[in-house]
């Protein structure tokens, strides 16, 4: 498969691909709508974000990141790939809960996984680390600090759902 990106990539990975991509389409389009590697760098005048103002439990950089994929006269990427993350993800910890509470290792390995991944991509880095935690309780198939991660995991979770929101709400003019 060409220009197939195995995670976790860098964002200078992803920029080669995607700059590569934006050439072939820039070729394809009619002459006065030019697409240039500058827009994938991000936008004048779109918000931005104070560092200040995020939670020291994101990576900045990756919310910056898929800011820099913004393009004129597009929804919000940022805004969507949150709201995304915040539906998935809730879907995930509320699974996670049971499964922890019905003793599966299993279940809870393979869920801390997908949480971890999804969330380490946003650069929810907190919520990423107690998942990792979980997920390498659900491979030794012993569950006893399960509970206490899991409660770390959801104190770590709220903060990041709040930063989220708040990053979707500056993203929305409505």
């Amino acid at each position: 498969m060409d220009d197939y990106l195995t995670k976790p990539f860098t964002e200078r990975q992803l920029r080669e691909v995607l700059s590569k991509w934006v050439r072939r389409a820039a070729s394809a389009e009619p002459p006065g709508t030019p697409v240039s590697v500058a827009q994938l760098q991000g936008v004048a005048g779109q918000p931005t974000t104070s560092h200040e103002e995020i939670s020291p439990a994101l990576d900045l950089k990756a919310l910056d990141s898929i800011r820099a994929l913004q393009r004129p006269n597009r929804p919000n990427v940022l805004a969507s790939v949150l709201r995304k993350y915040l539906d998935n993800s809730r879907e995930s910890v509320e699974a996670l809960r049971a499964a922890i509470r019905s003793g599966d290792p299993a279940a809870v390995q393979a869920i801390a996984h997908r949480l971890k991944s999804s969330s380490a991509q946003l650069g929810a880095l907190a919520v990423a680390a107690r998942c990792k935690e979980l997920e390498q309780i659900g491979i030794r198939k012993d569950l006893v600090d399960a509970d206490r991660v899991f409660e770390q995991l959801q104190s770590e979770y709220v903060t990041v759902c709040t930063t989220f929101r708040n990053e979707i709400a500056k993203g929305d003019p409505s």
